[in-house]
């Protein structure tokens, strides 16, 4: 809506400004209801002056006020109109125009209205402000009510953390009494138990109540502890100005003052609390300290005593105790003392009086650790059978309680804190077994040590925790009224509704939480700091270095005897067995498998040295290819004889060894040859088999995802290695073995030659037969090829033979065309001779070229022969156009075709 400008008004004659007293509205009110009736106001007249002169400025007054009404209706009218059509324009101006009638139902006289509803407002204004006063009192007494109320009620809650507080201090202090009590009646001597035989019995349930106060005492300081932290943080925030104390309101940054009192007074019971804290965790940690010496002592005494209900009874109420004093322990974070009272007074013992140099090397040598795993395994024994029933008892409490949190921290863990933590401690802390254990210097025993800790640790968990099959009822305990409790412990009938206010496992331990006891042991720092302590990269040097010696040894043996020298240095036995196997033939070859499977056997590998030993068996393979491909490429055993030409002979070496040399034998090249190829196909499938079944022998090959990842890994890492294979297998058979048979093969081929001078005026009868030299062109070949068909690569195949035949074709086919081009140039220069008849029949006698091209064509048809022995049948393809693909035969069949026609001729003389 676009603003109205209003112009001002006349400038007028200054008016004196009207009295908004009430004795003026009357008066008002009245002229301007004249004015609004189109008629002026006149003043009444005095009744002591009637004069026309009194009157005149009354009525110049009137009528300026109505020309100055006048003036600003019309205006009014016209800023009214010129408001209405911008209004009307607009559709918040249109609905603003509905407004305008309503107005009109207005009285008139506003003033009149509000002059009569004045006394009403302050009416109602007073009546409000009273309401108001009375809803404040109301208020104050209401919140001083809640105040008194909330101070009550806190008052109730201190008198019970006080009451509490008392109780607890009387709990602890009333076992405080009862252990000076039984160290007073133990005497000075200290081998009496704490408790009188003859008062055992009778206190046996006091014992138990006693214990379960302090369990109750804990809980009380657990509570009470807590509510002093939430005190000392309110009174913190106080202090440091963050919060302040409020009356009246409770708001974020406020504290009431009733909650101020109260953490004043918890305040002031801190000290207290904080002792109570300190004594209930000593009386407990004495208290399981008791207890578990008790236990020690009556397993020293076991022998002796044959009261065995008594017993049952004393194991019963000492793992009810137990349990109190463990869930006490972690109900104030003192799980850590629990472990060390167990470690100090439970195992610990047992390790002193077992963990000697004599034990460990009981049934061997000095220094050999014979006796290592018998002696482990007699501590685990002797821990299972004194405390087993303690430690299924605190897995059953803490375990279940671990696992429903999702967390893999226990409160009190006594597997691994209470015997792994001892056990590794015990090991590590004597120089003397440490040395021996850890750093041997002999890599058979250090492997043994490793073994036997590792299968240790792996079991010590299941046979801690797993119960015996004996855990079931008795026929005999039944009789005499005993029924199973906590642990596998019998304990009389008539006290089963006893026991039942108490923690007991209704199952047995499940595999899932041996699992998790045994990953609790892998992951605790001390594992890792145990686990250290072996010296396992001087233990792969030692086994690297054995089998290094072991094949170098071999490498020298082939270098001066040969392939055939037997370097297998295990029995003979063995050695058949590997070749019939495997395939292996070259006793080098079964050395080389027989090292390689050595470093994977149960007394060498190490599953922390995978890596580094799966890391030499690649080094080792490629130190013996590195051999072969350096023997393929000798060609004179003066190669290997020692160089001095450069001055820096090897003082080393003997001077003058000579040394095998194999490059140019092709049956020692293609024999080479088949043991790489068996040696590839091993490492890829035997080879991977053997390296799985060390690292991962529990477990088969497709039953996990990660052994089926582990076996993709080990698969392709092995075939990598075994890539450097292959292009040896070419070089040997496509190179090496091809040239020594072009070599040998084209050797015979001089003799082409010979045949023109065989007929050249000689007389002699066209030929029938072929050369004698053609034979000898493939017979080494052929003869290889019988040999070594069953040892040829696969991927090696035939080629090798066909680019024989095709080098030794093309230089049969140079070796003929040079023979037919001298022939041609003979028969021309004869040409102007006297053509001589046959005498014989009149037939025409073939000439001394006819017959040299008779017994070429002879020669090509037995080297065909030959070929097609070597390679098949042709067949008349695309391919090789019955020719084997070889240009060369195909050239010479062309070059020979001539001397078919010449055959019969041939033959007819031959009979003439």
């Amino acid at each position: 809506m676009s603003s109205i400008s209003v112009e001002p008004p006349p400038p007028s004659s200054p008016k004196t400004p009207i009295s908004s007293s009430p004795n003026n509205n009357g008066k008002k009110n009245a002229n301007v209801e004249k004015i609004n009736n189109g008629t002026s106001a006149t003043p009444a007249k005095s009744s002591s002056s009637s004069s026309s002169s009194s009157t005149t400025p009354g009525i110049q007054s009137t009528l300026a006020l109505e020309s100055r009404f006048k003036f600003l209706r019309d205006r009014s009218n016209e800023l009214s109109h010129s408001l209405t059509a911008k209004l009307a324009s607009s559709e918040s101006g249109q609905n603003l125009l509905h407004i305008g009638p309503s107005l009109s139902t207005i009285p008139p006289d506003i003033q009149h209205l509000e002059s009569n509803l004045e006394p009403l407002l302050k009416d109602v204004e007073s009546f409000t402000f009273q309401n108001t006063e009375e809803l404040n009192r109301i208020k104050g007494i209401s919140e001083s009510i809640e105040k008194e109320y909330v101070r009550a009620r806190n008052g109730r809650v201190c008198a019970a953390l006080y009451e509490d507080l008392i109780a607890g201090e009387s709990d602890v202090k009333r076992e405080g009494v009862w252990q000076k009590k039984k160290k007073r009646k133990k005497g000075v001597g200290g081998d009496e138990d704490y408790a009188e035989e003859g008062e055992e019995e009778e206190d046996s349930y006091d014992d138990v109540e006693r214990v379960a106060s302090l369990e109750r005492a804990a809980y009380t300081t657990l509570y009470l502890l807590q509510e002093l932290e939430k005190s000392t943080h309110q009174l913190s925030l106080i202090t440091s100005g963050e919060q302040k104390i409020n009356n009246t309101n409770n708001s974020n940054a406020t504290i009431a003052q009733e909650e101020f009192e109260k953490s004043q007074f918890l305040t002031k019971l801190a000290p207290r609390i904080r002792r109570l804290e300190s004594d209930t965790t000593k009386c407990l940690i004495d208290r399981l300290d008791a207890i578990f010496s008790q236990i020690m002592k009556h397993e020293q005494q076991s022998s002796s005593d044959n009261s065995n209900n008594s017993t049952s009874l004393e194991e019963r109420d000492s793992l009810l105790s137990i349990g109190h004093c463990l869930r006490g322990l972690a109900l104030l974070s003192k799980g850590k003392e629990a472990e060390s009272v167990f470690a100090r007074v439970a195992v610990m013992p047992i390790l002193r009086s077992k963990i000697t140099i004599g034990k460990l090397d009981e049934g061997g040598s000095r220094g050999e650790c014979a006796g290592l795993f018998t002696l482990l395994d007699d501590i685990t024994c002797s821990i299972e059978s004194r405390f087993g029933n303690v430690l299924r008892l605190s897995e059953s409490i803490f375990g279940t309680a671990c696992s429903n949190n999702g967390s893999n921290a226990m409160e009190v863990d006594l597997v691994t804190a209470g015997v792994w933590i001892p056990i590794a401690t015990a090991l590590m802390a004597d120089p003397s077994v440490r040395m021996q254990l850890f750093s041997p210097g002999i890599a058979s025993i250090l492997q043994a040590n490793y073994m036997a800790l590792d299968v240790f640790l792996s079991e010590l968990p299941e046979r801690l925790l797993k119960e015996d099959s004996k855990a079931s009822k008795d026929p005999e305990d039944a009789k005499n009224g005993m029924v199973e409790g906590s642990g596998g412990v019998v304990i009389p009938e008539a006290s089963v509704h006893i026991s039942d206010l108490y923690f007991t496992s209704t199952k047995r331990i499940s595999q899932e939480a041996i699992e998790a006891a045994k990953s609790r042991i892998y992951v605790h720092p001390m594992t890792s700091q145990f686990s250290k302590k072996w010296n396992l990269p001087i233990y792969y040097q030692l086994r690297f270095a054995d089998s290094c010696t072991r094949l170098n040894k071999a490498i020298e043996t082939v270098q001066t005897q040969g392939w055939d020298a037997n370097v297998f240095t295990g029995t003979s036995k063995e050695g058949k067995q590997l070749m019939e196997d495997f395939g292996f033939e070259v006793p080098f070859f079964v050395e080389l498998y027989d090292t390689l499977m050595g470093l994977w056997k149960p007394d060498v590998i190490l599953k922390p040295l995978t890596h580094r030993f799966l890391r030499g068996a690649v080094q080792l393979l490629g130190r013996v290819l590195e051999f072969v491909k350096n023997g393929m490429n000798e060609t004179d055993a003066k190669d290997h004889t020692t160089n001095t030409s450069n001055g820096h002979a090897n003082s080393t070496a003997p001077q003058h060894a000579k040394t095998f040399s194999w490059g140019r034998n092709p049956q020692h090249v293609a024999t080479i040859a088949w043991e790489l190829t068996v040696l590839e196909n091993t490492l890829t499938q035997d080879y991977l088999t053997k390296i799985l079944g060390a690292i991962a022998p529990e477990q088969p090959r497709s039953s996990s995802s990660t052994t089926q990842e582990l076996t993709t890994l080990l698969s392709e890492y092995l075939e990598d290695a075994s890539m450097e294979i292959a292009p040896l297998l070419s070089t040997a058979w496509n190179d090496i073995i091809s040239n020594i048979f072009i070599a040998k093969c084209t050797t015979p081929l001089q003799a082409v030659k010979g045949v023109a001078a065989t007929y050249r005026m000689t007389n002699r009868p066209p030929p029938t037969l072929p050369s004698p030299f053609v034979s000898t062109i493939t017979r080494p070949l052929i003869e290889f090829d019988k040999e070594f068909a069953s040892r040829t690569p696969p991927q090696v195949g035939d080629e090798w033979k066909r680019n024989i035949i095709s080098v030794v074709s093309d230089s049969y086919r140079i070796a003929v065309e040079e023979l037919l081009d001298t022939v041609r140039r003979t028969e021309v220069a004869l040409k102007n001779r006297k053509a001589r008849k046959s005498t014989a029949g009149g037939g025409k006698k073939l000439s001394d070229g006819d017959k040299v091209k008779l017994q070429l064509r002879l020669d090509y048809n037995e080297f065909f022969n030959g070929v097609t022995t070597l390679l098949g049948e042709a067949d008349s393809d695309d391919n090789n156009d019955g020719f084997f693909g070889v240009e060369g035969l195909k050239i010479l069949e062309e070059l020979t075709r001539e001397a078919e026609a010449l055959q019969s001729t041939g033959s007819a003389a031959k009979t003439g």
